[in-house]
C-alpha cells in the first residue's frame, strides 16, 4: 500500500493534534487556484440588541452543491471546511474536516 497524501483546500493552513502522542502536524494550503467551497443560502431571521447594539441574525442552509472540490483520488485525503464535506455527503470518503472548537488558553474561540 503507497503511502497517503493529504492536501489542504482551504485558504489557510491547519494544524492537527497528533493521535496518541504531543504536538501537531500543520498543513499548508495545497497549490489550488481558489479552495473548495460548499454553497449556502442564508435567510434573514432578526436581530438581537446586545449593548445597544443590533446584531443581524440569519438561518444558513447548506446546499448540496460544492465548487472547486476534485474528484477523489486513490490515496488522496482532502482536508477541507466542514461545510464543504457536509456538502458533499457522505460518499466522498476522502474528506477530512477539524472537528471540535480551538480555543486560545483565555477561552477565546478561534475557529
Amino acid at each position: 500500500m503507497s503511502r497517503p497524501e493529504v492536501r489542504l483546500l482551504v485558504p489557510h493552513a491547519a494544524s492537527v493534534g497528533v493521535y496518541e502522542g504531543e504536538g501537531f502536524m500543520t498543513f499548508s494550503p495545497h497549490d489550488v487556484e481558489r479552495p473548495a467551497r460548499a454553497r449556502t443560502e442564508a435567510e434573514d431571521v432578526g436581530s438581537v440588541c446586545i449593548n445597544g447594539c443590533n446584531i443581524a441574525m440569519q438561518a444558513v442552509t447548506i446546499l448540496p452543491d460544492v465548487r472547486d472540490l476534485p474528484d477523489p483520488q486513490p490515496d488522496v485525503y482532502n482536508i477541507v471546511s466542514k461545510m464543504t464535506a457536509l456538502a458533499a455527503g457522505p460518499e466522498r470518503d476522502d474528506l477530512l474536516y477539524l472537528y471540535g472548537d480551538i480555543r486560545t488558553k483565555d477561552a477565546f474561540l478561534v475557529c
